[in-house]
C-alpha cells in the first residue's frame, strides 16, 4: 500500500482509538459516581493494621487499586482497537461511497502487467478525496 494512504489509514484509526478511550472512560467514571452516590462505595480510609502498617486486603484498598487500575486497563485495551487497515477502510468507503472501492483497490497489491500511470492516478484522486473529506471524523 502507498505510505501516504497508509498514512491517513493510520490517522483515522488514532481517531477511533482515542474516541473509543473517551467513551469507555466516560462509562467507567459514570458507573463510579453512580455506585458513590447510591452508597456502595465505602469511605476511602486505609485502616491500619497493629504493627502501623496499611492492610492492602481491604475492600477499600482494592477499590481504589480498581480506580487506577481499570482507566489504565481501559487505556490499554483500546490501544490494541482498529489495528487492521482493510477494516479502517472498509468504514471509509461505506461513509463516502464516492469513492468507489479505491481504497479498497489501493489497498491490494499491484499486480503483475497493471499500469504504473493508472495506479499512481489512483492514489492521487484518492488523497485528493481525503483532503477534501474529513476522514478522520467517522
Amino acid at each position: 500500500m502507498h505510505p501516504n494512504i497508509l498514512n491517513r489509514i493510520t490517522r483515522v484509526a488514532d481517531r477511533l482509538r482515542s474516541q473509543s478511550l473517551a467513551a469507555c472512560l466516560l462509562l467507567f467514571w459514570v458507573i463510579v459516581l453512580l455506585l458513590a452516590l447510591q452508597g456502595f462505595l465505602p469511605t476511602l480510609r486505609f485502616p491500619r493494621q497493629a504493627s502501623g502498617e496499611f492492610d492492602f486486603s481491604s475492600p477499600t484498598s482494592l477499590l481504589c487499586g480498581l480506580l487506577i487500575l481499570g482507566p489504565l486497563a481501559l487505556y490499554v485495551i483500546t490501544r490494541f482497537a482498529y489495528r487492521n487497515p482493510r477494516d479502517i477502510a472498509q468504514r471509509i468507503e461505506s461513509k463516502y461511497p464516492d469513492l468507489k472501492q479505491r481504497l479498497f483497490t489501493l489497498m491490494s497489491p499491484a499486480r503483475e502487467g497493471e499500469s504504473e500511470f493508472m495506479r499512481n492516478k489512483l492514489i492521487l484522486s484518492t488523497l485528493e478525496h481525503s483532503d477534501r473529506h474529513p476522514w478522520t471524523e467517522l
